[in-house]
C-alpha cells in the first residue's frame, strides 16, 4: 500500500467514526493500525469505512466496506473495586464498584441487584452519597472517579450465607451500549459472632490437659479492654485473670488462661455482660456462658530424647528417660548378645548421681498433695540389647525397624531366635506424678537397644487396655568415624571423642545396602585411610528409598571399642549449604557442554548444536568411553513441555554435532537442552523479531567539567554501509544528580558528594526529558546542544536517548550517559569514626584526578 521504509506515509485507508481520537500509522507497507492514547473504556463503538485509495502498485481499495468494534456494556474493573470477589463480607456491606464506563443509572436500578443463596427474592440497592461516601473512600484511600459508584443493599444479608452481586444482561452505559451477558460475583457473608473453647486432650473422651493452654477464640476481633475482663473461676470461687496474646493493637481474636492449672478440677469461664465485636455484633452463643470446663490428671509420660543417638563412653554413659504418672513398675528387660548380662550393683549409685540433674527440669507437674504426702519409691524396668562389630546385619535391622515400628508392638521379636533377656529395674524416689528424668547406666561400648513398656500409657494414648512400648537405640563409644566419598578415591579417618586424637590401627569395614562387605583396611599412623576401588555414589547398588537401604555403612573397631557411621548422616553439613557441588544429580563424573551457533532463533530456522563430553579426573579431563555417552538428547519447551528427541552420534573426540530445524509452528519461548540422567545443560530461545538494519551512535563535544552547556553529536548509519541521510530523529536529554564518585581503592572515602544538606533531596531535577526533533544531514550526522546545565558541587549525569525509525518498520533507540564533573579533581574525606567527641575528629582527605589517580601537592 505504501513505499517500503516510509511508515509515515499520510495516505490512510478508512473514514473513521469514533468518539475517541486515535493516531493512524502504517506498521509496514501492508499493515495499518489506529493507536489510542490510553485503554478504551466500556460503552465505546467505532466504525470504519474504506475509502477509494490507490496502492503503490496502482490497485484501488474497494470503497464502502464497513468494519466496526465496540467495547461492550458496563463491566467492573478489579482495581479500586471493594470487596474483592470471593471474600467474606459483612451483613450490611457497602460495595465500591469501579466501572469501566459511566452507567445509565435508570438501567442500573433494574439490572443490578443481590441474590442470597436459598432465597428467591432479589435484593435491591441504594446509592451511598455525600459525607458517608467521602468517609468510606478516605478510609480505603481511593480517589473518586465519575465511573465509580457506592451501593448498599436494601436489607441485611443473613450470616453464613452465599451472596451474589448480579450485573444483568441489558445493563446499559450512558452511551447506550448494553451488556451482552449476565455476570454473578460471589461473596460469603461472615458467620455470626461466636466464641469457641478449645484445649489439648490426651484423647477425644478425656478432659483438658492441665499443663497446656485453655483457649477461648472469637471468630471476630474483640476490644482488648473487653477481653481483659474475661475470667476463669475455680470451683472454690476464686478467679484467674485472662492472658491476652498481644497487648499491641486495639482488638484481638484469642485469649488463654495461665497454666498449669489444678488437675482433676472444675472451672467456669466468665464473660463480661454485653460483649460485642468490632462491628457491634452481640455474641450469638452468649447463653452458653458461663461455660463449665474440666481438667484431667497430668497425662502419663514415658519418653526418650530420640530414636537413636550417640553417647560418649567415658567417664560413664547414662541414658536419660523422662517419666510422669506411670505405674509402680514398668517392665524393662535387658537383652544382651555377645556379652554377659550387666550386673545391677551400681544402679542405685547411678540414680543418685542423676537425681540432682532431674531437679533442674521444669517441675510444674508436682501436685500439691504430693508435697505433703510421702509416696513409696517407684521402680521402672526395661529391656536392653548390646551388639558389637560382628553383628552388622542385626544392627542395621534394628536401625531400620526402630523408627517405623508401631508403639503397640515390642521391638524384640521372640521369633528372631534372640538370646535370653534380662529384666533391669530403675528406682524413683519420687511419687508417681512427679515429672522427672531418670538414668539408665550403659556401661559397655557397643550398640544398645533399650525398650520400656507401660500399661498406663497404652490405656491413656491408645484408649484400650494394652501396653505401650517406647524404645531407643544408643551407640556407646569413644570413637568417631569420618568418611569423605570421592569419585576415584575416598578418605576414612578415626578420632577419639574424649580428646579428638587420631586413632591408628583401627579396623575399617565398609558395607553396601545389600550388607555386602566391599572394603576392609586399617588406619595409618595419622588415623587416616585412603580407599580406592569403591564405586561412586551413582554407581553403587540402591536397594530402596528407605533409611539405611542405600548408601554405605562403615564400621571402625579398636581394642574393645566399636563405632559406625552411614553416608546418609549429613544433615546440616550437606555440600549445597557451602555452595559446593552436591554430586547427587546425574553422573557427576561426566560433564557435558553445549556449543550453539547462536542462542536466538526464529521459527523455521535451523539451530546447529555441538555437545562436548569429558570425564573429570584428579589430573584434569579425559574423553569418556563409548558406554558413558547418552544415546539421545531432548529439546524441551519451557511452559508447554513440548519435547523434541534428537539421536546422538559420538565421535572419538568426545563430541556430537546435530542440527535441529525449528518447526514453523513451534511455540515461542525458551527451549532447554536435556540429556538422560542430567539436568539442563543449555538453552536457546525462539522468538519473533526483526533484524535491525541501522545502528546509531551518540557522543558529546566540549568540556564536561562544570559546563553551562554541552554539545551532542551523533549519527545513524545503515549496517550495509552509508549514512541515513535526511532521516528524522528524536533526541531526548536530561541532567540528573549523582550521589558522588566511587573508587574501589578508596572505598572508605566519600568523593564529590557536595555540601551537607539537611533538607530532603528534590526529585524535580531527576524527572522529565527535553525532546528535540532533528533531521540528519546528507551523510547521516546531527549536532545539538544541551543548554542551561545547572551548577552543582557534586557529580551529575547527562542521559541521552536517540530514537529513529528502522527500515524494518520498528522504532529503534540508543541510550548513552555522560558524566559531568564539578571540578577537574575529586576531593574525598573520611574519618576514623563519625561518633561525636568532645574535642576533635581526626579526618583524612584525598585528592584524585577524574580517572582516580592520586594527585600530590594539592592544598
Amino acid at each position: 500500500m505504501i513505499p517500503l521504509g516510509n511508515p509515515k506515509f499520510s495516505l490512510f485507508p478508512f473514514e473513521i467514526r469514533c468518539p475517541l481520537q486515535g493516531t493512524q500509522r502504517w506498521v509496514d507497507d501492508k499493515n495499518w493500525v489506529l493507536e489510542f492514547p490510553e485503554l478504551l473504556p466500556g460503552g465505546i463503538e467505532c466504525t470504519f469505512e474504506t475509502k477509494k485509495i490507490k496502492s503503490v502498485a496502482g490497485n484501488f481499495l474497494n470503497e464502502g466496506e464497513k468494519f466496526s468494534f465496540f467495547t461492550g456494556g458496563p463491566e467492573i474493573e478489579e482495581n479500586h473495586t471493594f470487596p474483592y470477589e470471593g471474600v467474606y463480607i459483612d451483613e450490611d456491606q457497602i460495595f465500591i464498584l469501579n466501572l469501566d464506563t459511566d452507567i445509565d443509572r435508570s438501567s442500573a436500578n433494574d439490572h443490578i441487584y443481590f441474590v442470597v443463596e436459598g432465597l428467591k427474592d432479589k435484593i435491591g440497592f441504594s446509592y451511598v452519597k455525600d459525607s458517608v461516601e467521602k468517609e468510606i473512600l478516605k478510609v480505603r484511600t481511593i480517589q473518586k472517579t465519575d465511573r465509580m459508584i457506592l451501593i448498599k443493599p436494601d436489607q441485611k444479608f443473613p450470616s453464613g450465607q452465599k451472596v451474589y452481586l448480579v450485573l444483568e444482561e441489558g445493563l446499559k452505559s450512558k452511551s447506550g451500549v448494553p451488556r451482552s451477558s449476565t455476570r454473578k460475583i460471589e461473596y460469603s457473608v461472615r458467620q455470626a459472632f461466636r466464641a469457641e473453647f478449645s484445649c489439648d486432650r490426651v484423647n477425644a473422651k478425656a478432659a483438658c490437659i492441665p499443663s497446656l493452654p485453655l483457649t477461648l477464640r472469637f471468630n471476630s476481633p474483640v476490644s482488648v479492654e473487653i477481653l481483659k475482663k474475661i475470667q476463669l473461676q475455680t470451683n472454690d470461687g476464686k478467679t484467674i485473670p485472662v492472658k491476652v496474646f498481644s497487648e499491641n493493637g486495639d482488638h484481638q481474636y484469642d485469649v488463654s488462661f495461665p497454666v498449669p492449672l489444678s488437675p482433676k478440677s472444675k472451672f467456669q469461664i466468665l464473660l463480661p455482660p454485653g460483649i460485642k465485636d468490632d462491628s457491634g455484633r452481640t455474641l450469638s452463643n452468649q447463653s452458653s456462658f458461663p461455660l463449665t470446663v474440666f481438667t484431667d490428671d497430668y497425662p502419663p509420660l514415658l519418653k526418650f530424647a530420640s530414636t537413636f543417638g550417640i553417647l560418649e563412653r567415658f567417664p560413664e554413659a547414662v541414658l536419660p528417660v523422662t517419666i510422669r504418672n506411670l505405674e509402680a513398675e514398668n517392665p524393662v528387660r535387658l537383652y544382651q548378645v555377645k556379652t554377659s548380662p550387666d550386673t545391677q550393683d551400681k544402679l542405685k549409685e547411678q540414680f543418685d548421681k542423676l537425681k540432682e540433674k532431674g531437679k533442674e527440669i521444669l517441675n510444674w507437674a508436682i501436685g500439691k498433695e504430693e508435697k505433703e504426702k510421702s509416696n513409696p519409691p517407684k521402680q521402672f524396668t526395661g529391656k536392653e540389647l548390646i551388639l558389637g562389630s560382628g553383628e552388622i546385619a542385626e544392627i542395621l535391622r534394628y536401625l531400620k525397624t526402630i523408627e517405623n515400628l508401631d508403639s503397640n508392638k515390642s521391638i524384640f521379636d521372640p521369633s528372631q531366635n534372640q538370646s535370653t533377656t534380662n529384666d533391669i529395674k530403675l528406682q524413683s524416689n519420687h511419687g508417681a506424678r512427679r515429672f522427672e528424668v531418670v538414668g539408665i547406666p550403659l556401661k559397655k561400648s557397643g550398640f544398645h537397644v533399650v525398650e520400656m513398656k507401660s500399661d498406663v500409657l497404652g490405656n491413656s494414648l491408645l484408649g484400650i487396655n494394652q501396653p505401650f512400648y517406647v524404645r531407643t537405640a544408643v551407640l556407646v563409644t569413644n570413637l568417631a568415624l569420618h568418611f569423605k566419598w570421592g569419585n576415584e578415591s575416598s578418605l576414612v579417618w578415626v578420632t577419639k571423642l574424649n580428646d579428638s586424637k587420631p586413632v591408628p590401627n583401627a579396623d575399617i569395614q565398609i558395607f553396601n545396602c545389600k550388607n555386602e562387605k566391599i572394603f576392609t583396611g586399617k588406619t595409618g599412623p595419622s588415623g587416616t585411610l585412603i580407599t580406592k576401588g569403591i564405586l561412586s555414589k551413582n554407581k553403587i547398588p540402591h536397594c530402596s528409598w528407605k533409611s539405611y537401604e542405600n548408601g554405605l555403612f562403615l564400621t571402625a573397631s579398636f581394642e574393645d571399642d566399636f563405632t559406625f557411621t552411614h553416608t546418609s548422616w549429613q544433615n546440616g553439613i550437606e555440600n549445597w549449604r557451602f555452595n559446593l557441588p552436591s554430586g547427587d544429580y546425574g553422573n557427576e563424573n561426566v560433564v557435558f557442554h553445549p556449543i550453539l551457533d547462536r542462542t536466538l532463533f526464529r521459527a523455521g530456522e535451523i539451530a546447529s548444536i555441538k555437545l562436548v563430553s569429558r570425564i573429570k579426573k584428579s589430573f584434569g579431563f579425559e574423553i569418556p568411553s563409548q558406554n558413558e555417552y547418552p544415546a539421545f538428547a531432548k529439546l524441551v519447551h519451557s511452559g508447554s513441555n513440548k519435547e523434541y528427541s534428537i539421536s546422538l552420534k559420538w565421535n572419538g573426540e568426545g563430541t556430537s554435532s546435530f542440527q535441529f530445524k525449528i518447526p514453523k509452528e513451534a511455540n515461542l519461548g525458551t527451549y532447554q537442552i536435556l540429556l538422560p540422567g542430567e539436568g539442563s545443560i543449555g538453552e536457546f530461545r525462539v522468538e519473533e523479531f526483526r533484524v535491525p538494519l541501522m545502528k546509531a551512535e551518540i557522543q558529546t563535544s566540549g568540556s564536561n567539567i562544570n559546563p553551562s552547556k554541552l554539545g551532542i553529536t551523533g549519527s545513524v548509519r545503515y549496517l550495509s554501509g552509508g549514512g541515513a541521510g535526511k532521516l528524522p530523529v528524536l533526541l531526548r536529554t536530561r541532567v540528573t544528580l549523582e550521589s558522588g564518585a566511587y573508587f574501589p581503592d578508596y572505598s572508605e572515602f566519600s568523593f564529590s558528594n557536595g555540601k551537607v544538606n539537611q533538607e530532603e533531596i528534590s526529585e524535580e531535577s531527576n524527572t522529565g526529558f527535553t525532546k528535540t526533533q532533528l533531521t540528519l544531514d546528507e551523510k547521516g550526522f546531527f549536532e545539538s546542544t544541551v543548554r542551561s546545565i545547572p551548577e552543582s558541587d557534586t557529580t551529575q549525569k547527562l542521559e541521552t536517548e536517540l530514537e529513529y525509525r528502522d527500515p524494518n518498520g520498528e522504532i529503534q533507540s540508543v541510550c548513552r550517559s555522560f558524566p559531568i564533573y564539578p571540578s577537574q579533581y575529586h576531593i574525598g574525606i573520611t574519618s576514623e569514626g563519625w561518633a561525636a567527641v568532645q574535642d576533635s575528629v581526626k579526618l583524612k582527605v584525598a585528592v584524585l584526578d577524574l580517572k582516580g589517580t592520586p594527585i600530590e601537592g594539592k592544598k
